[in-house]
């Protein structure tokens, strides 16, 4: 008893001998034991909401290890796969008012979300953790001051590798904005920070992680100018009912990723991805990422986010500034529709006549022609590369000063409810194929066949939620079993197919285009064993002559093939596609195409390939579909397959 009273008069007057300042430290190191300790009582480093917030992701033998690259992000020297001395180490670095890179920042207020989260679970006292101001963070917050979270997602665009599959993004609904000026709320984007323009390069870097991806924010109103009138894409705007609360985390989240750096892989982690990482964080009962181990699509992560139990409250299409000219024309009456079309391609000359005769017509209608001239004028400046020549830029400034003239309210762009509801991208059929099926053909008898398709959509599927003039296949797999002999092989292998067939007409002279690259079998010889790798491509054009009925497409392509099966092994020269697409309605379609081939150099012998195909849809996400296919000079063949959709 004497011995432990000795102690405690010792260690009391050792602590009153201390420097204040020092026995603040003892003090702090007592109370982080504490914490650390309840911590680990708590086993807050193993909780859903610790693994979200530092991005750490189960490892295929077991452990952890965050998605992201930056060491900063991280307080331990192992914490990137060391969940739990991370946590401790994080508590740690709030008793420090140390600031330091990137944004220096203190702990606490570099780490806000972390600290929210700590601070709520473990009951910081203040008294023994003083909570510091965060000045930048709250002027940041000020700043952006949403009341509410939308998800967009901004529509397919083959015409550029890193947005085919589409591209999503969040928008913070600013407090102080109605829902008419969403143009200027602020955007979360992420995306790759590319180090080449080359395309090649930019594929295998993007597929490989070899480039780092970034989160920015910035204006709404560029995202818009840059996705619905320079690309003409629409934008499909989810909003999401997430709490004060909820959003206050997501806040916090995102300002603790604004400088972080993450291995970009385009099938992977891509902007999909990461934005559901962000939703997570928002709101951790979501799981939304954890549904996508392997690949990521855009349009599969919007259709995960609209599964999600009372997530979203609405859906709204801003519709492409192409999109809204043809809506706006099609509501036209035939002299409206041919006053738009001279005025808008009048000379100089002719403005003032052109003028004179749309005075003649209702305000309702003058407004009509007068937005829809200005929409295309601004069509005609992002397709030649924000350039009008001197009669456009002559006819831009005259209907400005005539719109000036004209009531101020802008018609609604007509859409039916049911065509906006056919067209949400979540509508679509889920982006994975199998084929199941089999036929026979002239060389050698029946087959059984298999074709396993993870992405994305072809042009004669349902055209829900999917653009119907172009689709984008990738990573395509058939093996072949053939009973005589019995034998097992790969029939084919399309690593990329694609095919962009935008109706051609005086409005719109889009040029169609395809490419492909396949390994497939030699189809015009008499060798069902025999392989040639494929690479093609080449532009066209796409008439429609009965609208939503029928198309029909032609495109000269070069062609260039590599096969064992010809003397010299390869071949170069023309490829003359052409096609049609009839709809019969939604569930059922016709594709008839034809290609003929010329090789110049090389092996020499002319191809002649024509095929038939025909659609049954029972449901939205299976098929029925009836193929004959002729070859020259002598294989014909015919196959049955069903289709599901996962």
């Amino acid at each position: 008893m004497q011995l432990r009273r000795f102690l405690f008069l010792w260690g009391l007057i050792s602590l009153l001998s201390l420097h204040p300042a020092e026995a603040q430290a003892v003090e702090s190191q007592a109370y982080l034991r504490e914490l650390q300790q309840s911590a680990q009582a708590l086993k807050l480093s193993e909780s859903r909401t610790w693994q979200v917030l530092l991005h750490y992701r189960s490892r295929l033998f077991g452990g952890y290890k965050s998605e992201i690259d930056s060491p900063w992000f991280f307080n331990a020297k192992n914490g990137r796969t060391d969940p739990s001395a991370e946590l401790e180490a994080t508590l740690a670095s709030f008793f420090t008012t140390t600031t330091a890179a990137p944004n220096e920042q203190t702990p606490q207020c570099r780490y806000i979300d972390r600290y929210r989260w700590l601070k709520k679970s473990l009951r910081f006292d203040s008294a023994k953790l003083p909570e510091l101001s965060c000045p930048d963070y709250l002027s940041w917050r000020k700043a952006l001051d949403p009341d509410s979270v939308t998800l967009v997602f901004s529509a397919y665009y083959v015409n550029n590798p890193s947005s085919m599959f589409g591209h999503t993004l969040l928008r913070l609904n600013g407090r102080s904005h109605g829902s008419g000026d969403r143009l200027l709320d602020y955007g979360v984007n992420y995306a790759a920070n590319p180090t080449t323009k080359n395309a090649l390069f930019y594929t295998i870097l993007g597929l490989t992680g070899g480039f780092k991806g970034v989160f920015s924010n910035l204006p709404y109103f560029l995202k818009v100018e840059e996705y619905n009138n320079v690309e003409s894409r629409d934008l499909w705007e989810y909003d999401l009912a997430f709490t004060p609360e909820q959003i206050e985390d997501l806040m916090a989240h995102l300002w603790d990723l604004g400088h972080v750096e993450v291995s970009y892989y385009y099938l992977s982690q891509n902007c999909s991805y990461m934005i559901l990482t962000i939703l997570d964080a928002a709101n951790p009962e979501l799981h939304l990422a954890d549904q996508f181990k392997l690949s990521v699509i855009p349009i599969d992560t919007i259709r995960a986010v609209a599964a999600a139990p009372q997530l979203v409250s609405r859906v709204k299409l801003r519709p492409s500034l192409a999109k809204r000219i043809k809506l706006q024309t099609a509501a036209m009456g035939s002299e409206e529709r041919t006053l738009f079309w001279e005025l808008s391609h009048a000379r100089k000359s002719d403005v003032d006549y052109n003028f004179k005769r749309l005075r003649e017509l209702p305000p309702s209608a003058q407004v009509r022609v007068i937005d829809t001239t200005l929409n295309y004028l601004r069509y005609r400046k992002s397709e030649n590369h924000n350039h009008l020549n001197s009669d456009e830029v002559a006819l831009q400034t005259e209907a400005l000063t005539f719109r000036s003239e004209l009531p101020p309210q802008i018609e609604d762009v007509p859409i039916s409810a049911r065509e906006e509801t056919r067209a949400r991208p979540d509508h679509g059929h889920r982006t994975a194929q199998l084929r199941m099926g089999g036929g026979s053909n002239s060389i050698e008898a029946g087959f059984a066949e298999l074709t396993l398709r993870p992405a994305l959509h072809d042009l004669n599927a349902q055209s829900f939620g999917f653009p119907d003039d172009s689709e984008i296949e990738m990573l395509g797999t058939t093996l072949r079993y053939y009973s005589n002999p019995s034998r097992l092989r790969l029939d084919r292998f399309d690593f990329v197919n694609i095919l962009s067939v935008p109706t051609y007409d005086r409005i719109f002279r889009k040029i169609s285009w395809g490419g492909l690259i396949s390994r497939d079998t030699v189809r015009d010889r008499n060798c069902i064993d025999c392989s040639e790798y494929k690479l093609n491509g080449g532009a066209g054009i796409a008439l429609e002559p009965f609208s939503g009925v029928v198309r029909t497409y032609a495109m000269i392509k070069a062609a260039l093939g590599f096969s064992g099966d010809y003397n010299p092994s390869y071949r170069f020269g023309p490829l003359g596609e052409a096609g049609v697409l009839v709809s019969f309605g939604d569930s059922a379609s016709l594709q008839i195409s034809t290609a003929y081939e010329r090789p110049l150099i090389g092996f020499t012998e002319a191809f002649f390939a024509g095929e038939a195909q025909l659609r049954f849809s029972p449901s939205h996400e299976t098929e029925l579909r009836l193929t004959v296919d002729s070859y020259s000079p002598q294989n014909q063949e015919g196959r049955a397959s069903f289709n599901v959709y996962f």
